[in-house]
């Protein structure tokens, strides 16, 4: 099930567990803030936290895709892109689909990370490219 994330790990803040469902993450963010930028103790320690917190979730998010595409690696899918036109002159809707076929080199987890950082290695693309990094531009231009 879904639970909530606490980005510290700090033996004196244990005990919120009791009861609740969540996972520790601790953070790799430094507290090197300028104490001086701050009118209040407590508007530090929200700012901390605040940063902790944007830290933790950054790598989060990047686990959820290094795990999506190690999912893909050497297997072919699908992208299915639906489109809804209304013609706003005569209450008309226009639709079409578009499915574009990509298949990703096998990759090693090591390579997985150099794409996250730089781009996926594609052995091919069979259909519009632009409907798989956004919208199917070809096929609207010719509806």
């Amino acid at each position: 099930g879904w639970g909530e994330t606490l980005s510290y790990a700090g033996i004196s803040r244990r005990w919120v567990r009791v009861g609740l469902r969540f996972e520790v993450v601790p953070s790799w963010f430094k507290e090197t803030l300028d104490k001086s930028l701050f009118e209040n103790p407590y508007d530090y320690a929200v700012e901390t936290a605040k940063q902790k917190a944007l830290e933790v979730t950054k790598r989060m998010q990047l686990l959820i895709v290094f795990h999506f595409f190690l999912r893909l690696s050497g297997k072919e899918h699908s992208v299915y892109t639906g489109v809804a036109v209304i013609h706003c002159s005569c209450e008309s809707v226009d639709v079409f689909h578009e499915e574009t076929k990509v298949k990703f080199s096998e990759l090693s987890e090591e390579l997985l990370w150099e794409y996250i950082d730089r781009g996926m290695l594609v052995e091919y693309v069979q259909g519009d490219f632009l409907n798989v990094v956004g919208f199917p531009l070809n096929h609207f231009c010719r509806s």
